[in-house]
Parts: structure tokens; C-alpha cells; sequence
């Protein structure tokens, strides 16, 4: 059973970052690690491998820098790591190009596992995406999944019960938080880890389009103003008077 999971590398949300002249997010100083969501779905690819066989395949789009980021997740047990070397900033263009460059080299798949959303962006387009320009059936934000006889089988949450969807592969998945522990890599792996296990695919098309996601910085509040009358009465009067004073009625 071949895997593929999609891994995002997004800055380290943990640290103060910087918006630049063009209202993107500076990455001059920023750390760079993995989507959290995606660690998620490697762990699950390695634990369906354990349980099936086969190969897990980690695809990443990015620079080159990237293949740092990759090198240590993959460090948690994958196969192989695919860097596609490409310039695409939006949603589209991530999956076209993705979706193109998978076809091409591992287009013998059996499922493609990501994080539901990239933490960074909240944007979670991609998996959805890609399912349509390849045709794939598609289960989002899935919490729990089995496979027996090249079917799958999903648990995800419903907006009144649980669910439960069922589908032939190959699919796209995408899981969430709590489907399972990511295991981290370990030393032992890390040092394993050598040139045969990487391959960098050139992405040489140009694309105009920039990211669809912008970014302001906060704007200045005013402090807030407290209501401290013991008559609920007055209070409500008081409140009233401020917001007409305010222009908010």
C-alpha cells in the first residue's frame, strides 16, 4: 500500500512574527517547521503501513530550504520525501501543481493523507482541491480510520452525530487532532537519514498569482469602558447614552 501525505512547512506560529511591505508575513527571521496537522497524518500513514505494509511518501511544495523542515518529519519513519520546487503562493496553484507532479511520479497511489488545515493560514483548501482535479473521493476532517479489502472506512464529526463514510481507494483524506499521538523523531532517525531518501522535482511554470490570504496589523483599541451602577436600570440607561455617544446607535 502506497500512502502519500501532503506536509505543509508554515512559520513557527510560537514566535512573534512581522508583516512586510507587501502586508505578507516577513519570513527574513522566521523558524520554519511542519503543520502540526500534518505531523497527524504522517503518523497515521505509518501506522497503516505497520499494519498493511507498503510505502509512505512524503510530498512537500516549497523552496529548497524546505527540504530542512521535511528532513526532520520525515525523520519519524517515512519512506521517501518529494520536494516540489515551485514558486505557486495560492490555494490553485499549490494543487494544480502538486496534483500534476504526483501523477507523474507516484500516480500508483492508494491514498493521500494531510492535515485538515494549515495552522498558519486556516485556509484548508488544498486536499479538497486536489480531490477534484484527480477525481478522488474526498473525507474531511475525518477523526478515526480503518482499511480492509481497498475500502476505507471514516469517523468524523457531524454537526449533530458522529459519522461514518465509506469509500473505495484510492481517496484523499484529510484528519484532525486526536486521531492519534504524532511519535517524534528520534536521533537514531534523524542520523538514517540520507540523499537516496530525498528528490527535488522543479516546478519551472510561473505563476502570477499571489497568495489569497493578506494580512493587517491589529488595530489600536480604546480602553474599555466599564458600567459599575448596582441599578440594572441606570446601568442599561448608562449604556445606552455611551453607545448613542459612540455613534454605535
Amino acid at each position: 500500500m502506497k500512502t502519500l501525505v501532503i506536509v505543509k512547512e508554515i512559520i513557527d506560529t510560537n514566535k512573534a512574527v512581522g508583516l512586510d511591505k507587501f502586508n505578507q508575513i516577513d519570513s527574513k527571521d522566521a523558524d520554519f517547521v511542519a503543520n502540526i496537522y500534518d505531523e497527524y497524518a504522517i503518523e497515521e500513514a505509518l501506522r497503516l503501513k505497520e499494519k498493511h505494509g507498503g510505502e509512505v511518501v512524503l510530498y512537500s511544495l516549497g523552496s529548497i530550504g524546505t527540504l530542512k523542515t521535511m528532513g526532520y518529519v520525515g525523520a519519524m519513519g517515512v519512506d521517501r520525501i518529494v520536494l516540489i520546487d515551485s514558486k505557486a503562493k495560492n490555494s490553485k496553484d499549490v494543487s494544480e501543481s502538486l496534483s500534476k507532479f504526483i501523477t507523474e511520479h507516484d500516480g500508483d497511489f492508494d491514498l493521500i493523507l494531510c492535515g485538515h488545515v494549515g495552522i498558519n493560514n486556516n485556509n484548508g483548501q488544498v486536499p479538497g482541491r486536489m480531490s477534484r482535479i484527480l477525481d478522488l473521493p474526498f473525507i474531511n476532517v475525518v477523526s478515526k480510520l480503518q482499511i480492509e479489502d481497498r475500502q476505507v472506512l471514516c469517523e468524523k464529526e457531524g454537526e449533530v452525530y458522529q459519522e461514518v463514510v465509506e469509500s473505495s481507494l484510492p481517496a484523499v483524506i484529510t484528519v484532525q487532532r486526536g486521531i492519534n499521538e504524532p511519535r517524534k523523531p528520534t536521533a537514531s532517525r534523524i542520523m538514517q537519514m540520507d540523499e537516496s531518501m530525498f528528490e527535488v522535482i522543479k516546478d519551472s511554470r510561473e505563476y502570477s498569482g499571489g497568495p489569497m490570504i493578506t494580512y493587517e496589523h491589529p488595530k489600536e483599541r480604546k480602553d474599555p469602558f466599564m458600567i459599575q451602577e448596582n441599578s440594572s436600570l441606570e446601568a442599561v440607561d448608562l449604556l445606552i447614552e455611551k453607545l448613542i455617544d459612540d455613534k454605535v446607535l
